[in-house]
């Protein structure tokens, strides 16, 4: 919302200066984020994310989370998933085929303990 309220102003702008280069810029910025957002929903379209177990671990430790991620009938490529400060880069996952993903994240300390 805030890109196309900015090439909006930069719109204005260029019909008010009468300035090619601005038209050229607003309307190759504003064709480059309609690709792009074609291309993301391409890329998640179909796509499937499931949680398959959460491990065990103690207050501290990691605790590992496996996903299933099934892609559409089109190639996922290049998916990441983070929480806080773990994280899983570059997951292509092929036209309908399965991916299994472990992500860990460090648990906190148990409440009990924090009261005294």
């Amino acid at each position: 919302m805030v890109f196309g309220l900015l090439l909006l102003v930069m719109l204005v702008t260029g019909i008010n200066y009468q300035n090619s280069l601005i038209y050229l810029l607003v309307f190759l910025l504003g064709a480059i984020f309609v690709g792009a957002m074609h291309q993301t929903h391409r890329n998640l379209s179909g796509l499937t994310l499931a949680l398959l177990a959460a491990g065990d671990g103690e207050a501290g430790a990691d605790v590992p989370f496996r996903f299933r991620i099934v892609s559409g009938k089109d190639d996922s490529l290049g998916l990441s998933l983070s929480v806080a400060s773990a994280r899983t880069d570059g997951i292509h996952v092929p036209a309908g085929e399965v991916r299994e993903v472990s992500l860990a994240r460090i648990s906190h300390s148990h409440p009990a303990s924090l009261a005294d």
